[in-house]
Order: structure tokens, then sequence, then C-alpha cells
């Protein structure tokens, strides 16, 4: 579902000719959906949508606190470098 979200916020992005897009931490709030499993998902949709479209400029996450950054930046840097080592 929370996958699901993420691809249909880029689709309406690229419906409405958008070349950015801002995110908060979908459903980790009153939803209490783990944030860790929250990022692998966000950062996952958010890698192939640019790999997708790499005419788009940006993807923003928004996100309440430091350690939510931090979690999101851990993340997002595990599946850079896991994508580096599969490509070689």
């Amino acid at each position: 579902l929370l996958a699901g979200c993420y691809r249909m916020a880029f689709q309406l992005a690229i419906d409405s000719k958008c070349k950015t897009i801002a995110f908060p931490a979908i459903s980790c709030g009153a939803y209490g959906y783990p944030i860790e499993e929250a990022a692998k998902i966000a950062v996952g949709e958010t890698l192939a949508f640019l790999d997708e479209h790499p005419s788009f400029t940006r993807v923003v996450f928004v996100l309440f606190d430091h350690p939510a950054m931090s979690i999101y930046q851990r993340v997002f840097e595990e599946q850079v470098l896991k994508r580096t080592r599969s490509a070689s």
C-alpha cells in the first residue's frame, strides 16, 4: 500500500508536469508505521522512479526530526551502494 502511494504521487507529478516533489515520512506519524521500513519503501520507490524519469529534477523528504533524517539518509546510502555493487 505504501509503495503504491509513492508510485501514485510520482505519476500525479508526471501528469502535472512537475519536476520536483516533496514527501513527509508517509504513515509514520498517527498510523505508526515503522520508520525504518517506511524509509526502505520510500527510497526504493524514489530510486526506481528516478531511473525511469531521469529528467525529474528533485525529490525531497521532509522529516520531522534528526533521528528520522538519519534513518532515511542511512537507507538511501545502503540502497545506492547496493545498486552500485549489483551494477559492477
